[in-house]
């Protein structure tokens, strides 16, 4: 199994990577990063973290899906998503 976290819980979160996370055998879930407290209800054996770096630098997700709305300021390259990506994790 592939052990997956997602950073955001917006539209995309919700009704795509979410439930497809959820339903295949592939991967578990290991955690959630929104400041969103509609996400402790939607998913409430799910870890959940208000800060995506905690959450990258806390589990051992193999795979992280950014699903982070961008950046406002910036209309060529999502900065916070390059961010992200450049982390490593503590697998």
């Amino acid at each position: 199994m592939i052990k997956t976290a997602v950073i955001g819980f917006g539209l995309s979160a919700r009704v795509f990577h979410l439930p497809f996370i959820a339903r295949s055998t592939e991967f578990q879930l290991v955690g959630i990063s929104t400041s969103q407290a509609e996400a402790a209800k939607c998913w409430p054996d799910v870890l959940l973290y208000t800060d995506a770096e905690v959450l990258i630098q806390q589990t051992d997700a193999s795979l992280i899906v950014t699903g982070k709305h961008p950046d406002r300021k910036s209309t060529r390259l999502n900065s916070s998503h390059l961010k992200l990506s450049r982390m490593p994790s503590s697998a």
